[in-house]
């Protein structure tokens, strides 16, 4: 393999990195929020199409979940149910999600103190936040390995 595809291989692992970290700190933080009620607006499931590098389709599901909820007598919508939200090809999984918040229903929503818009409605940590920041460290690992010449 040239040198550019191990860059590249540095460069997609720090953005994976970066957001499985980003994610997980919040998740664990999310757990001392403070709550609030909210009302779910929408709950339904959205469909996505793209393709891999080699030209093959794929459907991605993602439970889109929103809701209203105050704070301080302001009001704000969001839309993260965890902060391992996340598409996948299952629309199983997906309808489920969207069924376990149907519209109208009354949740609990976590706040962050001071940025009362971060919020989530399942908060904490999941092990697909852990699984993609190895993955991350795993493309750096990778490319890293592929630059200084000890693979490839």
């Amino acid at each position: 393999m040239s040198g550019t595809v191990y860059v590249i291989l540095l460069g997609v692992g720090a953005v994976i990195t970066v957001v499985g970290v980003v994610n997980l700190v919040r998740g664990l933080a999310s757990r001392r929020w403070p709550t609030t009620h909210g009302v779910v607006l929408v709950s339904q499931v959205a469909v996505s199409h793209d393709s891999d590098a080699e030209g093959t389709s794929r459907t991605r599901y993602k439970a889109k979940i929103v809701y209203r909820y105050m704070v301080g007598g302001q009001e704000y919508m969001g839309d993260r149910r965890s902060f391992a939200d996340h598409s996948s090809g299952s629309s199983v999984r997906a309808y489920r999600i969207a069924e376990g918040y149907p519209e109208g229903s009354q949740v609990a929503v976590y706040y962050h103190p001071g940025k009362p818009q971060l919020c989530v409605l399942e908060r904490g940590i999941r092990v697909s936040q852990i699984v993609s920041g190895l993955v991350g460290l795993g493309f750096i690992g990778f490319g890293a390995a592929g630059l200084l010449g000890w693979i490839g």
